[in-house]
């Protein structure tokens, strides 16, 4: 069976895959907060490993491949339990997304005969998605160990102290992957270059605070 014989209903099914995996990165883009060296990479990492869970299984779906069905109805069993914990708190949500997962669950099976046979292919993706769960967990685990924006700040503030140069304070500034928190460096950046000018009692060191509140309490200092 060529491509452009995909049933419907596997068509819908993908598209709610690849929807699931495209919220799952940007809800998680929005949670973690690592603007420090190399955080932001681990947790590009972390959101393309954990959205591929949902995309991997729609393109697998789409080409009929074996790994496509068992991949998906692998996470769409996971999701279960993460209904049932929810379903005090968003009983009528819970209710819908209820329904619509028996529905993909009813699609998938009822469609089984479009996957192809399971082969080499099959088992190497498979593979590979088991591995990328240690990778997920390792950069989960990686994640934990590293300072909350705060605690980031007062190491690069305490850092240009010590050396004398005030433009240790740059490493606040945004980095190449926005994610929520990220905004709130630049404050840290000008919270640095201030405690700096305080620390070094310069008043022409005030200059180059860039926020203007800032600025101005580091002059009554």
């Amino acid at each position: 069976m060529s491509e452009k014989d995909i049933p419907k209903g596997l068509i819908f099914v993908a598209l709610i895959f690849i929807i699931r995996g495209i919220y799952w990165a940007y809800t998680f883009s929005e949670y973690f907060e690592p603007p420090w060296e190399f955080g932001d990479v681990v947790v590009l990492l972390f959101i393309l490993v954990f959205s591929g869970f949902y995309i991997i299984p729609a393109i697998g779906i789409y080409r009929g491949r074996r790994y496509g069905y068992y991949l998906a109805l692998f996470m769409l069993c996971i999701e279960i339990p993460l209904l049932l914990l929810l379903f005090s708190i968003y009983t009528i949500g819970i209710i819908l997304a209820g329904l619509i997962l028996a529905l993909l669950f009813y699609l998938i099976l009822q469609n089984r005969s479009y996957f192809k046979e399971f082969d080499r292919t099959d088992r190497y993706v498979i593979l590979g998605m088991v591995f990328s769960i240690f990778v997920l967990l390792l950069s989960y685990g990686y994640l934990l160990t590293l300072p909350t924006p705060e605690e980031y700040y007062k190491m690069i503030s305490k850092e240009a102290k010590e050396k004398g140069d005030w433009s240790i304070c740059d490493k606040l500034r945004d980095g190449v992957f926005w994610v929520k928190g990220w905004e709130s460096l630049a404050g840290y950046r000008s919270e640095c270059i201030k405690d700096f000018a305080i620390y070094k009692s310069d008043p022409e060191m005030c200059k180059n605070v860039p926020i203007r509140d800032d600025r101005n309490r580091c002059y009554l200092y």
